[in-house]
């Protein structure tokens, strides 16, 4: 079979020849694939080849899946973000309408008086709910006042350092650092 190959390759000026070998077992001479432009392919060769493009695109399909995942998950936090997008709304309103009183009651008022009384109005109501809040959790014992503690802090930025100590809390922390 190579003489043919060989007088195929001069007839075609030396341009490449694919031979498949598709016989079991293989009926193209081994000669064959030494000639200079002559490839020889048998089932093996194919079949090697389409197992790894299939891994290659197993692995191509995993990266897309990861990416899908990834853009997924960003656009649902989006979307819960969004969410939060009325009460934002409602919260810069709100104060807006507190600044507008403030100005309103005190033309007059320089920045610091301004600002003071503003700040004294916007936190009277959330300074009530959290001292009610604190009454209702010495008696009853929940975890409520230490949840709203720190969706405060993650919400304003208010670290441990910025809080004051609390009394029960600095006694308890010193009596098991003296035990």
């Amino acid at each position: 079979m190579a003489p043919a190959i060989r007088a195929a390759l001069r007839a075609r000026r030396h341009r490449p020849i694919m031979c498949i070998d598709a016989a079991v077992p293989g009926d193209i001479d081994e000669a064959v694939d030494r000639l200079e432009g002559a490839f020889l392919f048998r089932l093996g060769d194919l079949e090697r080849l389409a197992v790894e493009g299939q891994s290659s695109r197993a692995a191509a399909a995993e990266a897309a899946w990861a990416i899908v995942d990834t853009e997924v998950a960003a656009f649902a936090d989006g979307a819960a973000g969004r969410r939060a997008v009325p009460a934002v709304v409602a919260l810069r309103r709100h104060f807006d309408a507190m600044r507008e009183q403030v100005m309103a009651e005190n033309p007059a008022a320089d920045a610091a008086t301004a600002t003071r009384l503003l700040l004294n109005r916007l936190l009277h109501g959330p300074s009530a709910a959290l001292r009610e809040a604190a009454a209702h959790a010495a008696v009853d014992g929940t975890g409520e006042l230490v949840a709203i503690e720190r969706v405060l802090a993650q919400i304003f930025g208010i670290g441990a350092e910025q809080q004051p100590e609390q009394p029960e809390v600095a006694a308890t922390a010193r009596e098991e650092k003296d035990a």
